[in-house]
């Protein structure tokens, strides 16, 4: 059972999606998934770059290359949620929705692996920007 201040913070998330017209709770559980997996990326590889360093071994970042969508490219380091979480609130929507969720849905590189045919019909919904900035703000 989720007690105390955790449960605290997961009725607020659940308030957010709310106020911003995500009501199917299946739908909710995804996206904060999605939102909670794009941040541990970011945190993993934060760790994995400072336990390298500390070790004197070279490490390369899943974000250190350019990513491709479509035509367009952007540096990898602009994906990582420690960069765009503090972005403006349609900045933020359209670099989820334009370049973090394909990058994620590619990160395997493998279309055949069951990540790629599960990731494959990801899609970010929160539409609600002002709702989303405050998604953002409580992870």
């Amino acid at each position: 059972m989720v007690t105390g201040e955790l449960k605290s913070k997961i009725d607020g998330l659940w308030e957010i999606f709310w106020t911003g017209g995500l009501t199917n709770p299946l739908d909710v559980i995804e996206q904060m998934t999605y939102l909670m997996f794009i941040r541990d990326l970011d945190d993993a590889d934060n760790l994995h770059a400072k336990e390298a360093a500390m070790l004197g071994l070279p490490h390369k970042s899943i974000f250190a290359d350019e990513v491709q969508v479509g035509e367009r490219t952007i540096a990898g380091n602009q994906l990582k949620w420690s960069v765009f979480h503090d972005f403006p609130a349609a900045k933020l929507y359209s670099t989820m929705q334009e370049w973090v969720f394909p990058f994620i849905k590619n990160l395997h590189g493998d279309k055949d692996s069951a990540y790629s045919k599960y990731m494959g019909d990801a899609i970010f919904i929160s539409a609600v920007t002002a709702a989303e900035k405050q998604l953002c703000s409580e992870f």
